[in-house]
This record gives structure tokens, sequence and C-alpha cells, in this order.
């Protein structure tokens, strides 16, 4: 017998951004206060990258171009933007410590880029439903791509990068990752990897939970106001034109959040619920997204 969520056979493709939407806890590591701790707990405190505001200046907003695109991983550019000027004396006494220093930072980040609890019953629900497909898509560096497999194998789930769909079970979550496609969620390339990597799944209807960048951490130039709008805009324009049926996209802004998680929890329950009725096909208030 046929769920409700299997009453109406069209496929449906549910994409859930990752840093920001569905992993809250890598904005939480990037705050001021948490970041400064890490750069001293990692050691890259020792080499003057002490401040949260040097770090986003000198390592991050700089390279993000590059390590987005899967140019080069994250703890390589970190290295190198450090010790940059360095004298060849200096390198040889210090760089095996700053590639450990950098290692150790990059770790941390990503293993504490945990999926919100909140979440969890409604992934479960999606994979498990026949007409559905999951994607988890983010602009990330290239060393993200197995860590969001691992936090989504803790919830016993399989996910796997987009280059596996064809060979994987459908029962799984695909990870497209900027990284791995060589471009950002704002380019056609990006969707269009991604409509061809899914095959047939991609002949329905298209839901997209994004954030946008709006939820990074202050410092973060990929959250700046205008960058987030413009980022939005670009996608469903993208969308509309990649996919041919009906696309709706979800915003996921969070509110001022800090000291005050049920308001973020009450936000992703919010959000399955409209996803949940919108699988199942009775939500009135669905609208094809276009600028």
């Amino acid at each position: 017998m046929k769920t409700s969520w299997e009453a109406e056979e069209e496929s449906l493709l549910v994409v859930f951004d990752y840093s920001g939407t569905l992993s809250l806890d890598a904005v939480a590591f990037a705050r001021p206060a948490s970041l400064a701790g890490e750069l001293y707990r990692s050691g890259l405190a020792d080499f003057g990258v002490a401040a949260p505001e040097t770090f986003w200046n000198r390592i991050v907003n700089p390279t993000w171009e590059e390590g987005s695109l899967g140019v080069a991983p994250y703890c390589r550019l970190i290295v190198r933007e450090v010790c940059a000027g360095w004298s060849e004396e200096r390198r040889k006494t210090s760089l095996a410590s700053l590639e450990r220093a950098a290692a150790m930072f990059v770790t941390r980040y990503l293993a504490s880029s945990l999926i919100h609890p909140a979440w969890h019953h409604l992934l479960r629900g999606l994979v498990e439903e026949s007409r559905v497909t999951v994607v988890a898509a983010t602009d990330h560096y290239a060393e993200a791509t197995t860590a969001i497999g691992h936090h989504f194998k803790t919830m016993r789930i399989e996910a796997r990068p987009l280059s596996a769909a064809k060979t994987a079970s459908e029962r799984n979550v695909y990870i497209a990752n900027s990284a791995d496609l060589a471009y950002r969620k704002d380019q056609d390339g990006f969707w269009r990897c991604l409509r061809q990597g899914i095959g047939g799944a991609a002949g329905g209807e298209v839901l997209l939970i994004d954030d946008f960048g709006a939820n990074e951490a202050a410092g973060d130039d990929y959250g700046r106001r205008e960058k987030v709008a413009e980022r939005q805009r670009r996608t469903a324009t993208i969308l509309a034109k990649v996919f041919p049926g009906r696309v709706t996209i979800l915003p996921f802004v969070l509110p001022d959040t800090e000291g005050r998680p049920e308001e973020t929890t009450s936000l992703i329950e919010a959000v399955s619920n409209r996803i949940f009725s919108i699988v199942a096909g009775s939500d009135p208030s669905r609208q094809l997204e276009r600028p």
C-alpha cells in the first residue's frame, strides 16, 4: 500500500544547504569567542593568527575562491597564507609545526560541524521515501565531503559524493560539494552537475532549503547581506533554468538565537513541517519561485 507521500508519483528532489542550515554548529564554531579559543587550542595563535579578525582577513576571505572550487584543500591554504614571507630557515624549523596546527584546526572544525538534532526526524523520513532524492549541497572545502558523510553515518544514513550517485543505493543522501564539482551553488555549473549526477530524479519537483550565507559568522565575507541577497536571486534564476519541474525555495534564516536554542529548534520544526506538507502534496501556498 502506498503512503500519502507516495500518492503522487512525480519525483521530488530535496536539496539542503549544509553549513548554516543542516549544521548550525559549523556557524557556532566561527563565532568570535569560540573561534579565538580554537585558534589557541590548535596552535595557530603561535604563528600570529590569534584574533578572529586576523583569521578572516588574512586566511579565509582572500582564499575562499580557491578553497571553495577545490583548487587547494583548506589545510594547505592555511599553511600557505601563514608562512608566506617566511625565510628558508624558518620553514625548515617551523613548517611541520604549522602543518600540524592547521590540520588540528581543520579537523576540529569539520568534526564540530554536526547536523542539528532537530533535523534528524525529517531526514530519516525523507530517505525512506521512494520518490524523494535528498542532496546535501554545500559551498565548502575539499575536506568537507568526507566529514559530511561521517556526520550522516552517525545518524545511520548513508551519504555519498555525487560522483557515486549512479552506483550507490537509492536510499541514501548525495553530497554535492563545490570543491568537488569546481562550481559554487550560485553558478550554473553546480546545478547542471547535480542534475546530471542524479539523472531521472531531477525531472520532477525541486525543493531547496538554504540560508544563502545569511547565518554565517560575523567577519566572513560570504555572509555579507548584499552577497546573500544576490546569491539567492542568482540561485533562483539558475534553478528555474536548469530544472524542468516546479521549484520551491525555503530560505532558512536564523533569528539572533545565541543563548536561545529553543528558538532554533522551533524554526527547524516549522520548516520541517512545511517540508512534510510539500512532500505530501498538501501545501496550497507553494509556488514556483522565479525572480
